[in-house]
């Protein structure tokens, strides 16, 4: 079995493989004391690698989809569901959090860490992921790296390999996210869902929804 951190396009992996464990535990226990969700189906949006998702899924019963748009990070995901020992209960697709390959109410979880930057139409992005939602269902979206510690550790780590900032180049940087908190606000007031923001040093920036 090959390694999945030298997937031929998608390197990006040896990072969140080496160098941001245990923020995915940390997160993930993050979700499970906020959210309370431990049984059902859950979807990993923008999963990269998996390790989110499989974090979970480690700690519950859940059954887990994973999607990415980049075909690698897909490959990578299913490489990392085999070695784990959770292919059974994964489901894995390549595809844009805009228009995604699943049915209406399917999840009762969403969770979704450093792709949310990344969507291009904001609005239609969270009309898709409460689509995908079960009514009562919730998202836990953003989040930062994990405890205070462990991100200065991560820091130190990506320094030391040249990078800035949560595996970018300084000159790639999209950590931010796309909208502001009022933005995000204005969002929200329009779609099918209850929500909550936070901004703080250890969350970063973290959007609650849960579809009403």
């Amino acid at each position: 079995m090959r390694s999945t951190s030298n997937h031929p396009t998608y390197d990006y992996d040896e990072i969140a493989e080496k160098i941001f464990y245990p923020a995915y535990d940390e997160i993930i226990d993050n979700v499970i004391t906020t959210l309370g969700i431990t049984e059902g189906k859950f979807l990993d949006v923008g999963c990269g690698g998996g390790h989110l998702g499989f974090a979970m899924m480690k700690r519950s019963s859940m059954h887990g989809s994973f999607i990415d748009i980049h075909e690698g990070a897909a490959e990578v995901t299913e490489i990392r569901a085999k070695k784990l020992g959770f292919d059974g209960r994964s489901v894995i697709k390549c595809g844009n959090v805009e228009e995604m390959p699943f049915e209406d109410n399917e999840f009762d979880l969403i969770i979704s860490r450093g792709s949310v930057q990344f969507w291009e139409n904001q609005e239609k992005a969270f009309r898709e992921i409460l689509r995908v939602m079960k009514t009562g269902g919730k998202a836990y979206i953003g989040g930062g790296l994990g405890s205070l510690k462990t991100q200065q550790e991560i820091q130190k780590k990506l320094e030391a390999i040249g990078k800035t900032r949560y595996g970018f180049k300084k000159e790639h940087d999209k950590y931010t996210f796309a909208l502001s908190i009022d933005e995000y606000k204005q969002l929200f007031e329009i779609l099918p869902c209850k929500y909550q923001l936070i901004s703080n040093e250890q969350s970063k920036r973290l959007i609650i929804l849960e579809k009403i």
